[in-house]
């Protein structure tokens, strides 16, 4: 876990689908509700955008991206650090995934409220067999550094515009996000 309250980290792709004039100027942090402007909402400028050094548009390998924000963000029980995981084998079967996106196939409208899903981790092996991919976007399919996450049974998936958010797990008491 980082104990730097200035950076934060976000996927490429989003950016550039979201903010097609260019990277966001500022991060809400707290909200579940994006029109939320209560005391514990804070709102923070960014600093500096810097890509993975090895990203490389339109493939989705090492598309994650730092923020560097002005200031330093209060943790409260509406901010906390994300505990990023440093093992390679995942040992959890279930994650929840978060988002603003999309709130149905054929809309455009998305969610000014923070929705969740509760989805299975698919060993990539199996993942690969489900999905086909964009050959342009991910030629080598899943690689070992990616993950996949679903439900084949019920069809629950995030939706257009999640991309980006965080897969969170809870180990303990505590919510301890990682990516």
């Amino acid at each position: 876990m980082s104990t730097n309250k200035n950076v934060t980290h976000f996927t490429t792709n989003l950016f550039s689908k979201l903010f097609s004039s260019g990277p966001p100027q500022m991060v809400k942090l707290g909200a579940v509700n994006l029109k939320d402007t209560e005391n514990y909402v804070q709102e923070i400028i960014i600093e500096k955008f810097v890509n993975h050094p090895e990203y490389k548009r339109p493939k989705k390998y090492h598309d994650i991206a730092i923020l560097f924000l002005r200031k330093s963000a209060t943790f409260s029980a509406f901010v906390r650090p994300a505990c990023l995981n440093t093992v390679e084998e995942i040992v959890y079967p279930q994650a929840k995934a978060t988002g603003y996106g999309k709130t149905s196939h054929d809309g455009l409208d998305t969610s000014q409220i923070l929705l969740k899903v509760d989805l299975d981790i698919i060993p990539n092996s199996i993942c690969c067999k489900y999905l086909r991919f964009r050959k342009h976007e991910m030629p080598e399919n899943l690689v070992k550094q990616m993950m996949c996450a679903g439900d084949l049974k019920e069809g629950r998936d995030t939706c257009q515009g999640d991309s980006g958010g965080p897969l969170q797990v809870i180990k303990s008491f505590y919510s301890n996000v990682i990516y």
